[in-house]
């Protein structure tokens, strides 16, 4: 196997926890308009986008939800923070000259407002968000795009992500696939190339041949 050089990673669920604020957002947001969900009944907006989100939901929403859920998650996301050991993880790729991105279904807006804290530009080279493409995960595009802006070649480049949708992504663009099992959530996907227990096991990665 060539070498893997550059290492792509979905955010919510993979590098950050905010599983339950992302649940507890849309249960609030869509209380708003009427429908009542128990937070099981919504996993299904996890790693995709608000449209895609909507949809899985069964709801129907105006303009004003992007809003709405931006505010909502401001108020539950206050717990969220890296799973521990990733950003040692990430600093010690990059030490080791990896190229480390994103790859995310979040949307511009989102990303600055929620994610400015945590230090991000100083640890991702690339960052590819919903309005970088027309079709997002589980399709290819999204990785093709970060493929594009980062001039990797496929064969040497692995999409690391905690849902069978990033899995699905990367093996529709021909990179490796690995999923995170540091986070607990017990999802398993048989298609995915690797599966990582903890963020540690991210360096042999680098180191494989």
């Amino acid at each position: 196997m060539p070498a893997i050089r550059n290492f792509a990673f979905d955010l919510d669920g993979t590098l950050i926890d905010t599983e339950r604020a992302v649940l507890l957002t849309w249960q609030d947001t869509l209380a708003g308009y009427g429908y009542a969900r128990e937070l099981d009944e919504l996993r299904g907006v996890l790693g995709v986008t608000n449209e895609a989100g909507v949809a899985s939901a069964r709801a129907q929403v105006d303009e004003d939800f992007g809003p709405r859920w931006r505010d909502a998650y401001a108020r539950h996301a206050t717990g969220a923070g890296f799973f521990p050991g990733v950003r040692e993880a990430l600093l010690s790729l990059r030490a080791a000259g990896r190229a480390v991105g994103a790859v995310s279904s979040r949307d511009r807006a989102e990303y600055h407002r929620f994610f400015s804290d945590f230090g991000l530009g100083e640890l991702l080279d690339v960052v590819v968000l919903e309005e970088d493409t027309a079709r997002h995960k589980p399709e290819a595009d999204p990785l093709l795009k970060y493929l594009e802006l980062t001039g990797s070649a496929p064969e040497e480049t692995v999409y690391v992500g905690d849902m069978p949708g990033d899995i699905a992504c990367a093996n529709a663009a021909g990179v490796k696939s690995a999923l995170v099992a540091w986070n607990g959530s017990h999802i398993t996907c048989p298609a995915a190339d690797f599966v990582l227990h903890s963020p540690e096991q991210l360096l042999h990665l680098a180191d494989a041949r």
